[in-house]
């Protein structure tokens, strides 16, 4: 009875999954086409152009992007670029923040709820796996988030089967990806790219932030 009950919850959540994303096409038709083809092309002058031309969406547009491209595993510098660009640099960091963040927690929830039991069996059945999943914590996810240009599907999906507590790696992911997409956007910003003193002095200061904070969470004892 268990096994039906959960069987059944199962298949409602992936009704509602394909749901959501079918209205998407709905409003929006050809929207996951033209994007997978843009990104995969590493299209930056179309993208920009794509999401310019949703207007006053255009932020809405940007955030939907960026959580598709965390959730799919596909690359999601180029919508990081392009929004430092049309939205400025700081409006930029936040809405490709608040886009990592979401895609993020979505994709580590459904990944969970599909697979999670399956990979605690096999865990349990493997010395070496169950030695690695001891060390999913807060600690460890926080560091793996801090790292600029890291490959978030596979971050994710390692926390997911892991032990790891959806309430570590909600905090790991939002405090984390902070400073990281603001050195990704700021890099595709094209800061560095201006040969400028000033601009390169900064980016210096971040990256040696980035660098401290993770050194000292790793050597200390860090919860919350």
């Amino acid at each position: 009875m268990k096994s039906k009950h959960q069987t059944c919850i199962k298949l409602g959540a992936i009704a509602l999954l394909i749901l959501l994303f079918f209205s998407i096409e709905l409003f929006v038709p050809g929207f996951y086409r033209t994007v997978f083809m843009m990104i995969q092309d590493r299209n930056i002058n179309g993208i920009a152009a794509y999401i310019a031309s949703f207007g006053y969406m255009a932020m809405i547009m940007t955030i939907l992007i960026i959580v598709i491209t965390n959730m799919t595993g596909l690359p999601s510098i180029e919508v990081l670029t392009v929004s430092g660009r049309i939205f400025g640099l700081m409006p930029g960091i936040i809405l490709c923040w608040i886009g990592e963040v979401i895609g993020n927690i979505m994709a580590f929830c459904i990944i969970r709820f599909f697979f999670r039991n399956k990979a605690h069996e096999c865990i349990e059945k493997n010395k070496i796996l169950e030695k690695m999943d001891s060390y999913s914590n807060f600690k460890e996810m926080f560091i793996a988030r801090l790292i600029p240009f890291s490959p978030n599907v596979l971050i994710t999906t390692l926390g997911a089967l892991s032990h790891l507590s959806f309430r570590d790696h909600t905090l790991a992911t939002i405090i984390g990806k902070l400073p990281s997409v603001a050195l990704e956007v700021w890099l595709g910003y094209g800061l560095i790219q201006e040969i400028n003193g000033g601009n390169a002095m900064w980016m210096t200061i971040i990256c040696i932030i980035i660098a401290t904070i993770a050194f000292y969470v790793y050597k200390h004892k860090i919860t919350i």
